[in-house]
């Protein structure tokens, strides 16, 4: 068996009609096979656009004071939300990320 990457249309993101949980579990799940890897097909064209501005967004975020980042922190959410700056947690667990910080 060769793994491959995950796709997901961009569509069936927006759709809340659309049960995508199967794909997401065996793009992320911990079983073998299971790359961490999802590819959004059929993107928008306003895109590339977006993506531009996001980058600029993380690098100012990313520069920012301590104190800014700190009132961006949401420890008891998942960890898709805030800003976590090294405190990911993988089936409970920190991972050590050497050389981030």
């Amino acid at each position: 068996m060769t793994a491959k990457p995950i796709t997901i249309s961009y569509n069936d993101l927006l759709n809340n009609n659309s049960d995508i949980s199967g794909k997401i579990q065996s793009a992320l799940g911990s079983t073998e096979g299971c790359l961490g890897i999802i590819v959004i097909s059929d993107l928008p064209p306003q895109f590339k656009d977006l993506r531009e501005r996001l980058f600029h967004l993380a690098s100012k975020l990313a520069t920012s004071s301590d104190e800014v980042k700190r009132d961006l922190e949401r420890p008891d959410t998942h960890y898709l939300f805030g800003w976590s700056h090294g405190q990911e947690k993988m089936n409970g667990v920190c991972p050590p990320f050497a050389g981030w910080g």
